[in-house]
């Protein structure tokens, strides 16, 4: 009797010590983690959905939005939209497929090109190196490109707002890494004076070589210290055969524009062989839906930069718009449109209560306004 006592005592003591095992280890865990959890709530609480699947989030189910949402199924749009209001995901639907030949729908973690949204993000990298004191608005930039001998003293302003112009054919940068492609601009590079018929405006590939310089890092060090600084988790820096379409399951793929016999809308052609391609700092970005919602809210926050900087990236904003960086800002709204190989983006933005709406598309649907689209989404939502 004595040894079956002392062995249910045994027992008990085994089983309170491996509680107590258990508890230090998790609890050790749980804080040396503590950090990295608050970090992903707080980058949870603002528009990131809890959901991944387009229309499970929605808290509106009026006849309106079912009623836009007929006529777009109607009309064979293939995308799709995301409203938010504050931290919240207020409607969100998806229609056609992503990927049609492997059936795969829209989620919010489908990833597409983004375009000339990457120059904004280059952009907010130069105010944000400015912010950090490492340049100033006026600091003459030619000294870190001392290759562009024929231009004119040129600064963080000029740059941002086109007041220097150089001109390259930007198709001569196309897959190559950024050693070669850097090189093989600085060889190329023109005046606006010298320009020619077929070359176009490169001070977006400018603006990569320039901050690469100015934090004396690698371009893709730079994009991947941006993401981490926000938390993304859907963005790829194309490079070479990395982070195509082919090899990301959540990638979209694009379609060329194709009516049938009845002049209905269908995809035609898929942009899968070029969907690869990309010119070394300008449109070499992938992006998930989540990310792109993460980086327009986080560019019109303050976030990412202090007041003044912010009121400099929305000059920025402006004066872009001939090369399609923005469509247009108006009272406290502004409006965006981005596009690439089949991708199109618009956004707007409310400054005032920090709504968004996000329309993403893979099929260049010509009976419809993708800005004309945001704003239904918005208005139905309110």
């Amino acid at each position: 009797m004595k040894k079956k006592v002392a062995l249910s005592v045994l027992l008990v003591l085994l089983l309170l010590g491996g509680i107590f095992i258990y508890k230090k280890v998790y609890f050790e865990y749980f804080s040396k983690n503590m950090s990295k959890v608050k970090q992903v709530t707080a980058i949870t609480s603002k528009v990131v959905p809890v959901s991944t699947n387009l229309g499970k989030n929605n808290k509106l189910h009026g006849k309106r939005i079912e009623t836009l949402n007929t006529s777009l199924t109607q009309q064979h749009f293939m995308g799709a939209y995301i409203k938010t209001s504050g931290s919240k995901i207020i409607n969100s639907d998806g229609f056609g497929q992503s990927n049609i030949l492997s059936q795969i729908e829209f989620s919010y973690n489908t990833t597409v090109r983004i375009g000339n949204l990457e120059s904004l993000i280059n952009t907010a990298i130069l105010l944000k190196q400015v912010q950090e004191k490492k340049i100033d608005l006026t600091t003459n930039l030619k000294k870190y490109v001392p290759e562009l001998s024929n231009v004119k003293s040129f600064n963080v302003k000029d740059l941002m707002r086109g007041s220097v112009n150089i001109w390259i054919n930007k198709d001569k940068l196309a897959n190559m890494n950024e050693s070669q492609a850097t090189r093989k601009f600085f060889n190329s590079v023109v005046t606006e004076n010298q320009r020619k018929t077929g070359k176009r405006v490169a001070n977006n590939i400018l603006l990569a070589i320039v901050i690469s310089r100015i934090d004396q890092k690698k371009y893709s060090e730079l994009i991947n210290d941006f993401e981490n600084d926000l938390d993304l988790s859907g963005t790829t820096l194309l490079n070479g055969n990395n982070g195509g379409a082919k090899n990301d399951r959540n990638a979209a793929i694009s379609y060329y524009y194709k009516a049938d016999s009845d002049g209905n809308p269908n995809p035609g052609k898929a942009y899968l062989n070029v969907d690869n391609h990309y010119t070394f700092g300008v449109d070499q970005l992938r992006m998930s839906m989540t990310d792109i919602l993460n980086v327009i809210y986080a560019l019109n926050t303050n976030e990412i930069l202090s007041k003044p900087l912010e009121s400099e990236l929305s000059l920025y904003y402006k004066s872009n718009e001939k090369y399609s960086i923005a469509s247009g800002m108006f009272l406290d709204k502004e409006s965006f449109s981005f596009s690439s190989k089949g991708y199109y983006i618009s956004a707007k933005w409310s400054t005032k209560n920090k709504d968004m709406v996000l329309v993403v598309e893979n099929f260049p649907n010509k009976g419809l306004s993708r800005l004309n689209l945001a704003s239904k989404v918005e208005k139905i939502t309110k």
